[in-house]
């Protein structure tokens, strides 16, 4: 058999065998589209649920009330996260954010290929990771201290040392050095982070159950206590 014979017969089998894409996502069944909330969101909706997601996004900052209770992702009054995944805390009205959580439970049924899983929230389920970290700048630089489930961190000196660090169920931590000093922190695990404006859970709060890379303007160095809660019992 001839040489440009050979080459024929090979280009044709390369041709006919099928090269899937790296990452193919299934076609939505007809008269949906993904919705594309934020990168990688493959959950099929009505055209003008896309349209609301996308006119949504475009809002986003306006929308926001920074320094509020929930740091800089705090939404004015009237709005809630949209939460279409796991980290999208755009503000939307209620109903949106209603709409959202039940197209993700449709989703299965709204794809013409093998049903796409919604949204998956991150997985909490190593208990060594059930930390709160607090650090001293933006972005998780320069000193950090790490609490576990079930501390209490007061940022001022022990008042009384001789008081027993634990109660069987909090661990309290006094370290002066740390006050008004966070700027960011990491929470891991399904753990919720409070900070308190002062010692003895006094003043305003800011809780949050995710990491934050800034803690916004008006949150920076102003902590004086922080609690840091997990599911389960106590890792201490």
């Amino acid at each position: 058999m001839s040489f440009s014979k050979i080459a024929l017969i090979g280009a044709v089998v390369f041709a006919a065998w099928p090269i899937a894409p790296a990452q193919a996502q299934p076609a939505c069944r007809s008269g949906y589209v993904w919705r594309e909330a934020f990168a990688g969101d493959y959950v099929c909706v009505p055209p003008a649920t896309r349209s609301q997601a996308a006119g949504d996004n475009g809002q986003a900052r306006a929308r926001r009330q920074p320094g509020g209770a929930y740091g800089p992702d705090t939404c004015v009054q009237g709005y809630v996260w949209r939460e279409a995944g796991p980290n999208d805390h755009v503000c939307v009205t209620p109903d949106v954010r209603a709409q959202a959580a039940a197209d993700n439970r449709a989703a299965g049924t709204r794809v013409s290929g093998p049903a796409a899983p919604p949204p998956r929230p991150p997985d909490n389920s190593q208990k060594q990771a059930r930390t709160c970290t607090l650090y001293e700048h933006r972005d998780y630089g320069g000193a950090h201290y790490t609490l576990r489930n079930g501390d209490a961190f007061y940022m001022v000196r022990n008042p009384d040392p001789g008081v027993g660090r634990s109660d069987g169920i909090h661990r309290f931590i006094y370290e002066p050095s740390w006050n008004d000093k966070v700027t960011s922190f990491e929470v891991e695990g399904g753990c919720t982070l409070t900070l308190w404006e002062h010692v003895n859970r006094g003043g305003h709060r800011f809780t949050a159950n995710r990491s934050y890379t800034f803690v916004g303007d008006g949150w920076n160095d102003k902590a004086s206590q922080a609690d840091c809660s997990c599911p389960g019992g106590a890792n201490y």
